[in-house]
């Protein structure tokens, strides 16, 4: 019916410019999820329309700003949801007690989560995680590295043992960029102060703590300690590429068999 030629004058006067309740619905949506909505191409406002556009995106920006909801990042967005518990839909329980407040839809980022939430198991009836065997504080940095994909801050304080526990839940939780970026902190725990080297009764547990997971800043480190414990013509008679497949065998060997005897 409204091809009609009668309604045609009133569609003419009509601004179709983005209007106001598109733009706040935009904007909610990137403070919300990261991904703001691109604006619908239009055709130029007239010029009365202008300055009451122009008025109206201003009065918009101010009242976005107050909200915080202008220019706010991903990762920033996420981690207020995190800390706030805003608009949580599931729970994750530790075996302290300890209930954080999540959210399934960054949750499912995680592939872990995601099949627990998915898959109709008892976590997607009942929206409750159990987690065990691990600390609040531990099991907190992995959720940061889940909501906004950097390494929290807190990690520069843990210790060694606190940073494999670390490696050890994100390699459990398929996460392999967060075991990456605990790469070079756990190289700063490790290497001693006063020396260049590990003493030669700490390689051999080491190497078994981190030597299934994909941190070669640790892996090589570790093996140049291990090289400097051995005679140097069996460093130069070994092939250094094949260094570490060897490690867990004749080399962890030997250094077991000369530390027994020393």
């Amino acid at each position: 019916m409204f091809n009609h030629p009668k309604f045609w004058p009133a569609f003419s006067s009509l601004d179709l410019s983005m209007t106001l309740w598109e733009k706040a619905f935009a904007e909610v949506t990137d403070y919300l999820f990261g991904h703001p909505i691109p604006p619908v191409p239009s055709p130029s406002p007239s010029p009365s329309s202008s300055s009451s556009s122009s008025s109206t995106t201003k009065t918009l920006s101010s009242s976005s700003s107050q909200a915080h909801l202008d220019g706010q990042s991903f990762s920033v967005t996420n981690s207020h949801l995190l800390s706030s518990g805003e608009f949580s839909d599931v729970a994750i329980k530790l075996d302290d007690g300890t209930s954080i407040q999540c959210h399934c839809s960054i949750l499912a980022r995680n592939p872990v989560l995601y099949k627990m939430l998915t898959s109709g198991m008892r976590e997607s009836r009942d929206k409750v995680i159990e987690v065990h065997d691990t600390t609040p504080a531990t099991f907190h940095i992995l959720l940061e590295f889940i909501y906004t994909c950097t390494l929290s801050s807190k990690s520069g304080g843990m210790s060694k043992e606190d940073l494999l526990e670390l490696i050890d839940l994100a390699n459990m939780y398929q996460e392999p960029n967060l075991v990456s970026m605990c790469d070079g902190l756990l190289m700063s725990k490790i290497k001693p102060m006063s020396s260049d080297f590990l003493p030669g009764t700490q390689i051999p547990d080491l190497w078994a703590q981190v030597g299934q997971y994909d941190l070669p800043t640790v892996k090589r480190y570790i093996i140049r300690c291990a090289c400097s414990e051995m005679p140097h013509s069996l460093c130069k008679a070994l092939d250094f590429k094949n260094l570490e497949s060897l490690f867990n065998r004749e080399l962890r060997a030997y250094m077991t068999d000369a530390l027994t005897k020393g």
